[in-house]
């Protein structure tokens, strides 16, 4: 998949986000392994070790998310701290949601950057990386223990989509988020 060139110049702020010492770009295909280091830490953090087996499978398949949707990732320095996956409608990825709705996917950002506004600006980039493909909503799930992530879709103004939820195991339900766009524009803080 093509992504847009949004590449900022030097006298531009970053189309994908603004976080201090952190820039948000797509990911390329060296990043695979640090895409999939994320994410593993972020939800063995979450989870625990065990118990996912399966999706630690389909985390680990950064190629093919790549290939098939855009993968972006927050950046502090040299190293990935965080990723976000936007999927197109068009994408063979893509679970129908909608013919004008990117579905955000595997939000993640390592344990020792959260709660410091990286995976905010990763879902604000998403969104403008939507927006730019055309597109009019964003839709998500999200697993119901995740309580730090269903705060944050409630303050970039996501709703509650019941009708959409999907049992993701025999004891887990992953509520569904919509939300149109554009986002809302972050706090200004004096």
């Amino acid at each position: 998949m093509t992504t847009p060139d949004t590449s900022p110049t030097a006298n531009q702020e970053s189309p994908w986000g603004a976080v201090p010492e952190t820039a948000i770009r797509p990911a390329l295909p060296a990043d695979g392994r640090e895409v999939a280091r994320v994410l593993l830490e972020a939800y063995e953090a979450a989870w625990g070790p065990s118990g996912w087996e399966d999706y630690r499978v389909e985390v680990g398949d950064t190629a093919s998310r790549m290939r098939d949707s855009i993968v972006l990732v927050a950046e502090s320095g040299a190293l990935v701290v965080g990723t976000v996956t936007i999927v197109p409608p068009t994408s063979r990825l893509a679970s129908g949601l909608g013919p004008c709705t990117a579905e955000v996917r595997m939000l993640a950002v390592v344990p020792s950057r959260q709660g410091r506004g990286t995976g905010e600006a990763l879902m604000r980039a998403g969104a403008g990386l939507a927006q730019r493909l055309g597109l009019e909503e964003m839709a998500l799930h999200c697993d119901d223990d995740l309580r730090p992530a269903h705060r944050l879709y409630g303050r970039l103004g996501f709703l509650r989509d019941p009708a959409s939820d999907r049992w993701v195991g025999p004891d887990m339900m992953a509520r569904a988020y919509r939300r149109m766009l554009p986002l809302p524009p972050p706090p200004s803080y004096p």
